[in-house]
């Protein structure tokens, strides 16, 4: 058997490639971490896998369910969903003591 190519892209709601997201088989102990542009590839030999993505700052993407073919490039992409919607805004204020 022979290793297989297994690549895709982490992204936002947005659709910007999240940087550092984890790409996790499990059971195997090496994980991957995305790229500024959120790609992210690794070799694994033919066979059925499970997935989880996890970023910081974003929902994990929980177990996903994958097979890799002998001789195929398998390519999964992912969109992750912030744990924090919506755009935070701070307004100044102006305060006058009584003092």
């Amino acid at each position: 058997m022979r290793d297989c190519l297994f690549l895709g892209v982490v992204t936002d709601e947005d659709g910007n490639g999240v940087e550092g997201a984890q790409v996790v088989v499990v059971g195997i102990e090496h994980n991957v971490t995305t790229t500024s542009r959120g790609e992210y590839w690794r070799l694994l030999l033919p066979g059925n896998y499970n997935l989880v993505v996890t970023a910081w700052g974003y929902e994990p993407i929980a177990p996903v369910p994958i097979t890799v073919f002998e001789g195929n490039t398998t390519i999964m992409n992912f969109s992750l969903r912030s744990t924090h919607p919506g755009t935070y805004h701070s307004t100044k204020t102006d305060f006058h003591s009584p003092y």
